[in-house]
């Protein structure tokens, strides 16, 4: 239909039969013959100039209806709208054309006005009610509704193509000045390259859902920039994937802070002597035979919290015998609580765990400089604190991605999660660990506002923090493309990978770069090489809090599966109650 209405209509000549002449000439000039000039004439005084839009209005929806979608009830939706639409637009257009275009200011006469008999009609109605540029003005808003049905977009969407269309023809006409000027020999003053800056410019994220963009603090960019470049220095600084001591993390230039930053730890006496805990063994063994069950003590370890007691029950000694008894222990020793360790690994005693009465204080710097964290390759290294017996406990946040800190009010969350990210800092560099911190209370994570591995500076309002939380899924979904690209499992490959390619001084493309076409061929050579990723660890602090406020929001994050973020390198974990 659209096709014909288009052979008839710009094939119309005014002395061919139609509504407004009557002629026995047997030579029709029309394409469509005797019945497409009766057609073409009808239409065009109908509804004037407008009628010859209507074959691509026609073309366009049926385009949209049966390429873009094949379920059958959307189709007749679009074809129903899209019918809307061009009724809606012809209408008014051909009223405003009415209004201000002359029907002999064109290539062939016009049957009747410009806008034809509808547009004349509807022009003077609306003219007689209202004036004349109220008039306009109404016809102009029911044109862009119209063109809004028609497309399928909304208003501000039809603004911005609009907009990048005239930015993408301006581009194109600067580059072809530029490329003018350079083959004239004249000085362009500015080269190529700068202009392929517009592409960069115009060059949008390719994704589905609308993030609201995260700008790092100027003091972090500074600060990742000069970390970035510091020249690499012999024995400290790693140059090719082949020294890398760790084939799941590859090092990255930049230095790490001093651990002498930290306080030392101060001189603590022990809990116990070794009379006291000689006492305390034969006091156990005397209690415990008290209640009919035959142990000795094996061994003790004083720790920095507790003492453990190392008990061997004499054969046909039930464990069970033992464990309840604590409370009994707990009285007959004057302790608060006893804590029963029914099975150590590697051992056939049974655990008695007795507090210390004085507490001793677990330095950071104790930690920070163990041989377990020293040794540690991963750049999610936490240090927890100590175990029973006081060797340093550590853990890597990459295998366990979602991690939540509970607990009651003064029992130590603040100091954990500090502790945690102070281990981070102290294991990775910027380009290894970027982080998104969430302080809805403005007072637990503000020390952290100018540290250079901030992705964003911390997140004080509820609602940016759920678009944090987008963010991060969709990044999530970004590097499982680029890895499924690149053909490796988990971003430790993704990186060796890209690291590898970098030292061959062969980088590797962004598979998932697309090119405006709209900028020409030169422009579309400049897409940006691949670097290494860092993991993105997300600090939340009262996450039961922002789960009230905003907990439809932040839900897609909190159900991502946690296989898929340990590939991804993403890690999340928060402090509540």
């Amino acid at each position: 239909l659209g096709s014909f209405l288009f052979l008839i209509l710009f094939s119309y000549h005014p002395e061919d039969p139609g509504v407004d002449r009557v002629t026995s000439a047997t030579v029709i000039h029309n394409y469509g013959g005797y019945t497409g000039a009766w057609v073409a004439s009808i239409l065009l005084y109908i509804f004037g100039v407008w009628a010859f839009w209507l074959p691509f209005l026609l073309l366009t929806v049926a385009w949209r209806t049966f390429r873009m979608t094949q379920d059958r009830a959307e189709q007749m939706d679009r074809l129903l709208r899209g019918g809307v639409g061009i009724f809606l637009l012809v209408v008014s257009g051909s009223a405003l054309s009415a209004l201000f275009l002359d029907p002999h200011t064109f290539w062939v006469p016009l049957p009747h006005s410009g806008g034809g008999v509808v547009g004349y009609a509807i022009s003077q109605l609306l003219v007689d009610t209202l004036d004349l540029l109220a008039t306009t003005l109404f016809l102009l808003v029911l044109m862009g509704l119209a063109i809004a049905l028609i497309t399928g977009m909304t208003w501000l969407e039809i603004f911005e193509k609009t907009g990048k269309a005239v930015w993408s023809l301006v581009s194109w006409g600067k580059l072809g000045w530029l490329k003018l000027k350079q083959r004239l020999g004249m000085p362009t003053g500015e080269s190529l390259s700068g202009a392929s800056g517009l592409s960069a410019k115009n060059n949008r994220v390719q994704g589905g859902a609308l993030v609201k963009r995260l700008r790092p603090s100027q003091k972090a960019q500074d600060a990742a920039q000069r970390g970035a470049n510091t020249p690499a220095k012999r024995g400290a600084e790693i140059g090719s994937v082949a020294e890398i001591k760790s084939a799941m993390y590859p090092t990255s230039r930049g230095a790490l802070p001093p651990a002498d930053l930290l306080d030392p730890p101060p001189d603590q006496p022990p809990s116990y002597t070794p009379e006291q805990l000689a006492e305390m063994s034969q006091l156990l063994e005397q209690n415990l035979r008290d209640f009919g069950v035959k142990a000795a003590v094996e061994s003790v370890q004083p720790g920095p919290v507790v003492t453990r007691f190392e008990v061997l029950p004499a054969p046909g000694v039930k464990v069970s015998q033992i464990s309840n008894l604590a409370k009994d222990l707990a009285r007959a020793l004057s302790v608060p609580s006893v804590r029963v360790v029914e099975v150590i690994p590697g051992k056939s005693t049974v655990g008695i765990e007795i507090p210390n009465l004085q507490r001793q204080v677990i330095a950071l710097r104790e930690i920070i400089t163990s041989e377990s964290f020293v040794q540690a390759h991963s750049p999610l290294t936490l240090a927890l604190g100590k175990d029973i017996a006081g060797e340093p406990v550590v853990a890597d946040l990459a295998k366990m991605p979602h991690l939540l800190v509970a607990g009651t009010t003064g029992s130590g969350k603040s100091v954990g999660i500090n502790a945690m990210i102070l281990s981070m800092l102290y294991k990775a560099t910027p380009e290894q660990v970027r982080l998104i911190m969430v302080d809805p209370k403005m007072l637990e994570l503000s020390v952290y506002e100018d540290i250079p591995h901030l992705l964003t500076p911390v997140v004080t309002d509820m609602n940016e923090a759920a678009s944090a939380l987008r963010w991060c899924v969709y990044e999530m979904d970004r590097r499982y493309q680029l890895m499924a690209k690149l053909g490796v499992r988990n971003i430790s490959g993704f990186n060796e990978k890209v690291c590898a390619a970098i030292d061959r001084g062969e980088p590797l493309v962004d598979p998932l770069w697309k090119p405006d076409p709209s900028f020409g061929h030169e422009l579309a050579e400049s897409a940006p090489t691949l670097t290494p990723l860092p993991f993105i660890v997300v600090v939340i602090d009262e996450f039961a809090d922002m789960m009230m406020v905003v907990g439809k929001k932040v839900e897609e994050i909190a159900k991502v599966e946690r296989p898929k973020l340990i590939v991804c390198g993403a890690s999340a974990y928060s402090r509540d109650w």
